[in-house]
């Protein structure tokens, strides 16, 4: 968030469960400079197979970051997630969603993973992990 108290904020969409769409990109949208509402209206032709159109329990995780000025790193804000399915209910419809942000609990599988040595994605997990929560 800038000083003034407006973000520069812009969403990236990826496609869940990743195993299921290999070789698709994430898209992003453009960037909405000092903005606290931003409407994201825009559309993105996405080639998908049949089988991943139709598969019942495929999301989009739609993440809302904040653009830092020099563009080195991006501020997380919060996440959504849309179904498919629900997508295809709501063509050509405006959809308001509520963003969240996953909750760092002190759990034992969260220290265990903390504590791996040598284990980088454990590590990298976490720490992401952390980036997102509010704690």
């Amino acid at each position: 968030m800038d000083s003034n108290g407006f973000v520069d904020s812009f969403t990236k969409a990826c496609f869940m469960p990743t195993s299921r769409f290999n070789g698709i990109s994430p898209v992003k949208t453009t960037v909405h400079h000092k903005s606290c509402f931003p409407l994201y209206d825009q559309e993105f032709c996405i080639n998908l197979n049949e089988q991943q159109r139709t598969a019942e329990d495929s999301l989009i995780l739609f993440s809302v970051k904040d653009k830092d000025l020099f563009g080195m790193s991006s501020q997380y804000i919060g996440e959504c997630y849309a179904s498919f399915t629900d997508l295809m209910e709501s063509e050509g419809k405006q959809i308001i969603m509520n963003l969240s942000r996953p909750e760092y609990t002190d759990s034992e599988t969260l220290r265990a993973l903390e504590f791996r040595q040598g284990d980088k994605q454990a590590k990298d997990f976490i720490k992401k992990l952390k980036n997102k929560s509010y704690s």
